[in-house]
């Protein structure tokens, strides 16, 4: 199921009922706002576990241009992740693919650039996406 409110770039944008495997990826697509400060990518289980957390930060709290990682296990935010590479812009339609491996998440940005994020919490089937944040999602896929 999804739900977001139409024309509010600003709305969040929730799956549930995903039941997403190892092995299956995820196509999102979004028009990045021209002033976007960040925005927010979420994979979790039902409950207070987010497995994979991708957090794009154009200039939000003290980051610039950096993208963080993180994972909530039981409420608990864990250590973050950072990586300068920022290949997203202000203003533009960007595409990221997700695959689920298991243990690992492997990314794919925009300009094809990839890396892998653990998965920390160990959970073995996605149940939610959230996407939220200055971006307006254009089409989510599953493969």
């Amino acid at each position: 199921m999804l739900g977001n409110e139409p024309g509010d770039s600003r709305r969040p944008l929730h799956a549930i009922k995903l039941n997403l495997k190892p092995g299956r990826s995820l196509r999102l697509v979004g028009d990045v706002s021209s002033n976007a400060q960040q925005f927010r990518i979420a994979l979790n289980n039902i409950g207070d576990n987010i497995a994979f957390h991708l957090n794009i930060r154009f200039d939000y709290l003290q980051d610039h241009h950096t993208i963080v990682y993180n994972t909530m296990n039981n409420g608990k935010w864990g250590t973050e992740i950072r990586q300068s590479y920022f290949p997203f812009l202000q203003g533009v339609r960007m595409e990221i693919f997700i695959v689920f491996q298991g243990t690992h998440f492997a990314v794919k940005l925009p300009d094809g650039y990839e890396f892998s994020v653990p998965n920390r919490n160990e959970i073995t089937v996605i149940e939610c996406l959230g996407v939220s944040g200055d971006i307006k999602m254009r089409a989510l896929s599953f493969v």
